[in-house]
């Protein structure tokens, strides 16, 4: 038969139990506290998950510099840098002055808070259905997609694709919004059929 423990141990179990309810009473407050204040700390509830991805309008006959500072206004130096290589290319670089197709791309997720969402654009033939036979070129291969990085419902993403006016094919673009952590994807949409890289009405 085991003796009782002494009233001492029995006391200081007691108040440690009542020390750590307090202190996670604390930290719980403190972790609400916090979320208020910043509010894009807090934990996605995920009550509602989706996604859906349109391309919207296109643009012809835009240069690689005024898309950099089209899409990129707060940190047009990063990008340049990401695209090009260099945060200074010289003003008479060619690569500036190249000539492409933008793409506006209306994305709506929920559900996805704290995580990375990729967008990816591809250029399929209308008459036969499939992927045109040439991928995209240097550097349309690093400003044809985009990451979103915790994705905040509703945004607007511009893609610079290769110049399409000389295209007498009629073309369409599919437009594909993946998880970047499973690789799954989550919504995909065609563009209305383009003829030399307008929109046919």
């Amino acid at each position: 038969m085991s003796k009782p423990a002494p009233r001492g141990w029995r006391r200081l179990a007691g108040e440690g139990r009542t020390f750590l309810t307090a202190m996670i009473a604390l930290v719980t407050a403190a972790i609400a506290l916090l979320y208020q204040l910043v509010p894009a700390l807090k934990p996605d509830p995920r009550e509602r998950v989706g996604a859906a991805v349109e391309i919207f309008a296109v643009e012809p006959a835009v240069q690689l510099g005024q898309w950099l500072q089209d899409a990129f206004p707060e940190d047009v130096d990063a990008a340049t840098e990401r695209v090009l290589g260099t945060r200074t290319p010289e003003p008479n670089e060619l690569t500036l002055t190249l000539t492409g197709t933008v793409v506006y791309v209306r994305t709506e997720v929920d559900g996805y808070k704290h995580r990375a969402i990729a967008i990816r654009v591809r250029l399929y033939v209308a008459r036969s259905q499939r992927r045109a036979p040439t991928p995209f070129a240097a550097p349309y291969r690093e400003t044809s997609g985009a990451r979103i990085d915790s994705p905040n419902r509703r945004s607007v993403q511009l893609l610079f694709l290769p110049d399409l006016r000389a295209e007498p094919t009629p073309e369409f673009l599919r437009v594909e919004l993946i998880d970047a952590q499973s690789g799954s994807m989550l919504a995909v949409a065609d563009s209305p059929e383009l003829v030399r890289g307008r929109i046919r009405r």
